[in-house]
């Protein structure tokens, strides 16, 4: 029954994860695509590339690890009450 409660806030855990993680692949490459497109030259281009591309990395690292954080809680509470269970 615990796990059932606890299936909305997977599912909430699965889609911060995969957000997360095309927030990461969306960051790289734009990273790649400015690199690529040569106009961004000298310190004034590596700085112009890393404002656009390390804020998109940075926020989908945080989702992803927010949603393994999430999924981590809610497999503990689970193992908890089957312990809690057991012993009653």
């Amino acid at each position: 029954m615990q796990e059932n409660d606890h299936k909305p806030v997977i599912t909430i855990a699965t889609v911060a994860e995969v957000i997360g993680g095309i927030f990461c692949f969306a960051g790289v490459f734009i990273g790649l695509a400015l690199i690529d497109t040569g106009h961004l030259q000298g310190v004034t281009g590596v700085a112009m590339g890393l404002s656009s591309t390390l804020p998109t990395l940075v926020g989908g690292l945080l989702l992803f690890f927010a949603g393994r954080i999430l999924r981590a809680v809610v497999d503990n509470s689970n193992a908890s009450a089957g312990l809690l269970s057991k012993e009653h």
